[in-house]
């Protein structure tokens, strides 16, 4: 069964996936929204390379609106493996149609030091 591990270090959410990720799980939104309320956290980073997704192509859809909507108005950078890059395609262009400056990386020292750059010039 997968889980997800939420933490805040400064002003950056960081969740790590892991395990089988499917809508067996159930949502996470709402702890999520919990932590994304405090106004304070200006990037997300979200680590994806220990899950294995099981999702339709329309559940994927889905998954990526319902995050964009969240992360909207944030610096995001999703760290994936080699063999989940064309998804992360698809996840990149809706945060960015909602408004959210974001990229893909394979190490978390690269996302993290785009995001904290991001995050301390405001772009």
């Amino acid at each position: 069964m997968g889980g997800l591990d939420l933490t805040v270090d400064g002003a950056v959410l960081e969740m790590r996936a892991h395990g089988v990720r499917n809508t067996k799980n159930g949502p996470d939104g709402a702890r999520l929204f919990t932590l994304m309320e405090n106004e304070h956290i200006q990037g997300i980073l979200f680590d994806s390379r220990q899950a294995d997704y099981q999702f339709t192509p329309l559940e994927t859809l889905e998954r990526a609106r319902l995050v964009a909507r969240m992360s909207r108005g944030r610096a995001v950078a999703h760290i994936v493996r080699k063999d989940q890059e064309d998804q992360i395609d698809n996840f990149l262009l809706i945060h960015r149609e909602m408004g959210s400056e974001c990229k893909a990386f394979r190490a978390y020292s690269e996302a993290r030091a785009w995001l904290n750059a991001v995050i301390s010039t405001g772009e």
